[in-house]
């Protein structure tokens, strides 16, 4: 069993793309605030560390205990830390 937060569904956005979206933002003079942008599509921790692990060529082998624990640090890694609320 690989401990990994399979549990949390994100959507995860291609930096280009984000860097586009915000330029857009930028050259149409849209007032400042918060702007949201994610494509499409759905992906647990599991799924995106997997899907790492496999562009960098690992092999992946749920009874390699080895590459569990290495996949299981790589996916902690990759969990955003909690953002606290401040006030403004």
């Amino acid at each position: 069993v690989v401990p990994v937060f399979v549990d949390r569904t994100v959507s995860p956005s291609y930096t280009p793309d984000v860097a586009a979206a915000t330029r857009a933002v930028l050259e149409r003079g849209l007032p400042p605030g918060t702007y949201h942008c994610v494509n499409a599509g759905t992906a647990n921790w599991r799924d995106i560390a997997e899907e790492l692990a496999r562009l960098l060529g690992w092999r992946w082998s749920a009874d390699d205990p080895a590459f569990a624990g290495k996949l299981a640090a790589f996916t902690r890694a990759l969990e955003p830390a909690p953002v606290a609320a401040t006030p403004a």
